[in-house]
């Protein structure tokens, strides 16, 4: 089996403070934010929320969904719905936030499960995501100027559909470090001109 691919890239932004950064990084806006990528992104409360079949997406936690998640930390499920090299994935992510602090945002983000990938065929198979993990930070400099770095990771393995596993992952090496760094300087720029 493939290795995973192992992604990180920083980028320093000037921003009156952390705080301006929430919405950028906060995984429940990465659909909005990239929706390219994401179809769909939101937080559900448990398990409990998946329906009996895999192919229906899970019930959105709607007192979770405008939460100031940083304020009172807490892990949550995140479901993500992502277009990758043609197919879709449903991805359940264990997602934690850690507190906030003066200089400093963070999430932290690993594979629960993943549900199902669609294929352009019309199949729909189990799992298909076998690794993902990565963070998002925002923190300040320090010395005094409004300077902050952004800093992104992702670790990822493709494990569905199992005829083109070695060539999904071979174009995750090249196209996920692309997409990343697309989103990043993207949509920093973006949100950044409307502050």
């Amino acid at each position: 089996m493939a290795k995973p691919l192992d992604y990180q890239n920083s980028i320093d932004v000037m921003v009156n403070s952390v705080e301006e950064l929430k919405p950028i990084l906060d995984p429940r806006r990465w659909s909005e934010n990239a929706p390219l990528l994401w179809l769909q992104s939101y937080l559900v409360r448990d398990e409990r929320a998946l329906a009996d079949d895999p192919g229906v997406a899970p019930e959105r936690d709607e007192e979770l969904a405008d939460e100031d998640i940083w304020d009172e930390p807490r892990p949550a499920l995140l479901f993500e719905e992502v277009m990758f090299g043609g197919f879709r994935y449903r991805n359940l992510l264990a997602v934690t936030f850690e507190h906030q602090t003066a200089d400093t945002i963070r999430f932290r983000y690993t594979e629960d499960h993943c549900l199902t990938t669609h294929t352009p065929d019309g199949q729909d198979l189990t799992g298909g995501v076998d690794v993902d993990s990565g963070h998002s930070e925002a923190k300040a400099k320090g010395d005094g100027s409004k300077v902050v770095t952004i800093t992104i990771s992702k670790k990822v393995r493709f494990s569905q559909p199992a005829s083109f596993r070695e060539r999904l992952n071979a174009l995750a090496e090249m196209v996920v470090p692309l997409a990343l760094d697309h989103w990043l300087h993207t949509v920093i720029f973006r949100d950044l001109r409307k502050l």
